[in-house]
């Protein structure tokens, strides 16, 4: 009779030890012999072993990159293996800009050699060089055949303090040269020129106006 009492009160005690436990989760001890050699962890911490980049956070659960199930000690093992990677960017460039002699506009469609000199010359409609007129005494000078120089002695030239053209400006109002040529009012010299018998058409002195608005290069 007292064998099968304290048979039922181990029975009765498992029962309650089972019905406890009934409802956690299973306890997963890892493979057997796993725990040989280790140190147990200090309570209510977990070890983690692994790169920086995985392993186990403990418990249960392996690495979140990799790794195995942990013990119940909370020791996992896990390892996670990321790529590497280079990119390489950007790139090697050159801006070069050209230049004309320091003028503002290379692509004037009006020179100033073949265009716009031929109109001052000695044979040309404005007749400018002569000897009687910017050809002799008068300044600026204009030197027949010689467009370099002439370029430099108009540039260098000025009436009433404001110069006769000025090199890469391609506002007409900042030279004089069109108020002394009649093409705008009111005239900025003595007088109109060219002087007769010189004279200036319409379309030679649209060439000069758009050689100035060129910012006058001695193109």
């Amino acid at each position: 009779m007292r064998f099968h009492a304290l048979a039922l009160s181990v029975a009765v005690v498992g029962g309650v030890v089972m019905g406890a436990c009934g409802g956690e989760s299973d306890t997963t001890y890892g493979p057997p012999n796993g725990l040989v050699n280790k140190t147990p962890p200090t309570p209510g911490t977990a070890t983690t072993s692994g790169s920086s980049s995985g392993g186990s956070s403990g418990g249960s659960s392996g690495g979140s990159s990799g790794g195995s199930s942990g013990g119940s000690s909370g020791g996992g093992s896990g390892s996670s293996s990321g790529g590497t990677g280079s990119s390489s960017g950007g790139g090697s460039g050159s801006s070069s800009g050209g230049g004309d002699g320091g003028q503002v506009t290379q692509g004037c469609t009006v020179s100033w050699k073949t265009a716009v000199f031929p109109l001052f010359a000695a044979a040309g409609p404005g007749t400018c060089a002569t000897s009687n007129c910017h050809g002799g005494t008068s300044a600026p000078t204009i030197v027949d055949g010689d467009p370099a120089t002439t370029y430099t002695n108009l540039s260098k030239y000025t009436i009433n303090g404001k110069a006769l053209i000025v090199p890469n400006d391609t506002n007409p109002a900042d030279s004089t040269l069109e108020c002394d040529l009649g093409m705008v009012t009111p005239i900025c010299g003595l007088q109109q020129m060219p002087q007769p018998p010189g004279a200036l058409n319409s379309a030679q002195r649209t060439t000069i106006d758009t050689w100035i608005r060129c910012g006058a290069p001695n193109n």
